[in-house]
């Protein structure tokens, strides 16, 4: 962190007197609650990994040609695939995608298990496209891609926000008006048939409308009918657009991007420049309005998300701007 910023969050969290949140109260429901343990399984009749089914998998490459123009499926098609596949193996069967094993489940009483029996530092897939530009770069990796140890520390600094009703709810006035915005655009943009042109598009354009408000602290206009190409709004939707292109092309493929830089891996590595740039001059942004409010004396409890995780001593600059982006790349990915 440069020093500069180092002695304004310091003031900052002077300001603050930030007092963690107790989450107590939270984890003994949650444990309550948790009534099905993986003892409760019976497990005499388990077969071995080998023995899942699922789609032919090659050398190497496993089941990855099923989402290339040599099969019948595509990135874009994946929920189509899923629901082929439990049709066809039931509801557990596994792939492998360039060496990487997936085991997947749909049954609502099997993840409910995975879920309460996965312990306070579960491993989850991670993004290596992400994690591999965050290196580049000498970048923090980010809560999405943080593992066990290393992700509960992460967690338990910005959990305390999260899992407070009463901060959680100070967005939904704010969330409401760009919900509204957002039907109101729709009934623009509906057509003499009835429906929406491009709707996946639109609705990227609302959640990143609704996320960097809670995340970043701002509106980018992204819901304005109209936009200037180069504003703003407009550089964060195709960028977000690219982001979504680019990644699922990464991560469903054979990775020569880990080898060779492919035109696929730079446009992605622009992706990750824009949104870091812009990301962190509205943190700055907050940072400055936050100081000129310590020196008026007028901060009140009533803070919001950024403006409660830069009171948290275990968080860097660095770790919180990341944390933030984190947050934007996974609504987006939903």
């Amino acid at each position: 962190m440069k020093p500069r910023v180092a002695r304004i969050v310091t003031t900052i969290r002077q300001a603050l007197r930030y007092k963690p949140f107790s989450t107590q109260r939270y984890r003994s429901s949650l444990a309550a609650q948790s009534a099905v343990t993986i003892d409760d399984v019976k497990t005499e009749d388990v077969k071995p990994f080998e023995d899942i089914p699922g789609p032919r998998m090659l050398p190497i490459v496993g089941s990855l040609l099923d989402y290339t123009p040599l099969g019948p499926y595509s990135i874009k098609k994946m929920l189509q695939a899923s629901l082929d596949r439990q049709k066809k193996f039931g509801n557990i069967w596994r792939e492998s995608f360039a060496g990487a094993n997936s085991v997947n489940i749909v049954n609502p009483k099997d993840i409910e298990i995975l879920f309460k029996n996965e312990g306070k530092t579960p491993m989850r897939p991670s993004l290596e496209p992400l994690i591999k530009a965050r290196k580049m770069y000498k970048r923090n990796i980010g809560i999405a891609n943080l593992q066990g140890e290393d992700w509960k520390h992460m967690r338990s600094g910005v959990q305390a926000f999260i899992m407070r009703p009463k901060s959680v709810g100070q967005y939904v006035p704010d969330l409401d008006v760009i919900a509204n915005e957002f039907i109101n655009l729709m009934k623009q943009l509906k057509n003499k048939d009835g429906e929406i042109p491009e709707f996946q598009n639109e609705i990227y354009k609302w959640a990143l409308e609704s996320v960097s408000k809670v995340s970043l602290d701002t509106r980018f206009g992204c819901l304005e009918r109209e936009l200037d190409p180069d504003s703003e709004a407009q550089v964060m939707i195709r960028a977000t657009g690219d982001f979504m292109d680019t990644l699922g092309k990464l991560m469903f493929s054979i990775p020569v991007y880990k080898y060779f830089s492919t035109p696929t891996w730079r446009k992605f590595l622009q992706c990750q420049d824009t949104f870091f740039r812009i990301a962190q001059k509205h943190v700055d942004r907050t940072i400055a309005r936050i100081q000129e409010l310590s020196k008026k004396g007028e901060l009140t409890d009533q803070n919001t998300m950024l403006v409660s995780l830069l009171g948290r001593e275990e968080l860097s600059y660095d770790k919180l701007l990341h944390y933030q982006l984190s947050l934007l790349w996974v609504v987006l990915i939903q």
